[in-house]
């Protein structure tokens, strides 16, 4: 993403207690679903064969500056700033 290059993010529904540690240092296996894991596989599995298949797709890598704005408008700037990977300089 920070090289201009398109991205997917999947995002789905956390019980309650699921988010209390997530990507924190409780964050640890034992708390994983093997439910949601599973599922999770099964559904990334397809997608990536769905869009290996496809001969339609294209796209375009985006500039510096198309991705500068991108982060902007998303807000992910001050956050990747923060953490110290925000790789356009000030």
């Amino acid at each position: 993403m920070l090289k201009g290059i398109p991205t997917l993010d999947m995002q789905a529904h956390l019980e309650d207690d699921m988010g209390r540690y997530y990507h924190e240092k409780g964050d640890t296996f034992d708390k994983v679903s093997k439910r949601y894991l599973s599922d999770a596989a099964a559904v990334a599995s397809v997608l990536v064969s769905e869009l290996a298949n496809q001969r339609t797709l294209t796209f375009e890598r985006r500039s510096d500056t198309q991705t500068i704005e991108l982060l902007k408008k998303h807000k992910l700037d001050d956050r990747l700033k923060k953490m110290k990977e925000w790789p356009f300089g000030e």
